[in-house]
């Protein structure tokens, strides 16, 4: 019993009081990620068995609708209760308003669904709000013991997370914007939204400037662009894996979200190949399982304005010359290119292939320290092993710094 969840979340509420009266500053990570599992194990998991329950019903009362549909003839009514059943099978929301040409039948069980649902909602509202409440009041004054703790960036932190309470500001289906102008989109499917772009050089400039004993190579690299307001919005390199862990550490801080690297399998769903691969998988397991398959699709030589890869720009400079390159692709730039420069996918999200690999969470295998990168870079030509495919993973040591890896950050999404 004292090895649960819930006892150790007492166990650190208690210390939090301890601290409190000892003016002790805690540690704001480990408070809001307490906070966060006592809401998943309380209030958010079941709420997710109640709501699957549901669908199973939902789905048990569509299938005799549809039979007796098509029994009758009806066509267009079996074919709208089919799409109903495969939406749900899919995982995707019931509209909450009916479109046109709904039928009366499908107009019924979609009432009874939405209210049955919207009750659900409102009994996980009513576990969180206590909680939520809870919470606040020991930010307030953990804001206050940090403040006179001198921990003054971990206090405003403190502070805006009180303010994230009452208003969440990554909700499941809006885009989010930090203090840095760093720019997230939820990926269907995960517990995250993920940065769209990858960490810029101006990003990890903040970082740096507010943080002591940071390996200034991020800062000397050759991003390939002379013009210096430009190389602000290239991708950082020359960062390690730890180099990388340590700018979400101190971003969570800043901003009083949890902020981190994306797992492999996360990374995996952003770029389209999620459904493709075994999630319980280590990435050794899944590198280049996925043949002919690419960020873009199956197409190569890859089309126009579609990423950042070894191209014939690269061959106007001469210590690039070595380079194998794309014959016949040019993207206009040499090494890295300004984030955004070329297409989103689906999710909105660029650069998931070409431009800087990107470090994951994970190890590669259990073997090995070795971390996870993935996504080529724009020295990629895929005649150096596939590096282009969407399965293939590179793995490097974390203390690696090269100038052809970065990373982009993801956003645990809160209730």
């Amino acid at each position: 019993m004292n090895g649960s969840p819930l006892f150790k979340i007492a166990a650190l509420l208690s210390i939090v009081v301890s601290s409190a009266l000892s003016q002790e500053a805690p540690d704001l990570k480990a408070l809001l990620a307490s906070y966060q599992e006592k809401v998943e194990l309380e209030a958010t998991r079941p709420h997710q068995l109640a709501v699957a329950n549901l669908n199973e019903k939902y789905l048990a009362a569509l299938l005799p609708m549809q039979e007796a549909a098509q029994k009758s003839g009806k066509l267009e009514q079996a074919i709208a209760l089919k799409q109903e059943r495969e939406r749900v099978l899919a995982g995707r929301k019931v509209p909450d308003q009916d479109e046109a040409g709904t039928t009366d039948a499908l107009k019924k069980m979609r009432t009874t669904y939405r209210t049955a649902l919207a009750r659900l909602d409102l009994n996980r509202d009513k576990i969180i709000r206590p909680m939520k409440e809870a919470f606040y009041k020991q930010l307030e004054s953990v804001a206050l013991i940090l403040t006179k703790a001198g921990r003054l960036d971990e206090a405003a932190g403190a502070k805006k997370a009180q303010e994230n309470l009452l208003n969440p500001p990554s909700a499941v289906d809006a885009q989010y914007t930090n203090s840095l102008g760093m720019k997230f989109v939820p990926v269907a499917g995960t517990k995250m939204s993920m940065c769209i772009h990858e960490t810029r050089v101006k990003d990890y400039r903040s970082y740096a400037s507010q943080s002591s004993g940071i390996a200034a190579e991020w800062d000397s690299a050759d991003y390939g662009e002379a013009d210096a307001a430009k190389k602000e919005e290239h991708p950082v390199v020359n960062v390690s894996w730890d180099d990388a862990k340590a700018f979400c550490d101190w971003l969570s801080r800043k901003e009083g979200r949890q902020y981190r690297l994306p797992t492999d399998h996360e990374w995996s769903v952003a770029v389209g190949i999620g459904e493709k691969e075994n999630a319980g998988e280590l990435p050794s397991e899944k590198h280049l399982k996925i043949n002919n398959l690419f960020p873009w699709g199956t197409r190569f030589p890859p089309p126009k304005n579609i990423g950042n890869y070894a191209d014939e720009t690269c061959l106007k400079m001469t210590i690039l010359q070595r380079f194998a390159i794309i014959s016949g692709f040019d993207d206009g730039f040499a090494k890295t290119s300004p984030v955004m420069s070329f297409e989103a996918n689906k999710l909105g999200i660029y650069d998931l292939g070409g431009n800087v690999w990107e470090w994951c969470e994970d190890k590669f295998d259990q073997a090995s320290s070795g971390r996870v990168l993935r996504g080529g870079c724009w020295g990629s030509n895929n005649q150096d092993g596939g590096h282009m495919l969407s399965s293939y993973r590179l793995q490097r040591p974390p203390a690696e710094r090269h100038y052809t890896k970065g990373f982009r950050c993801v956003l645990e999404t809160s209730p």
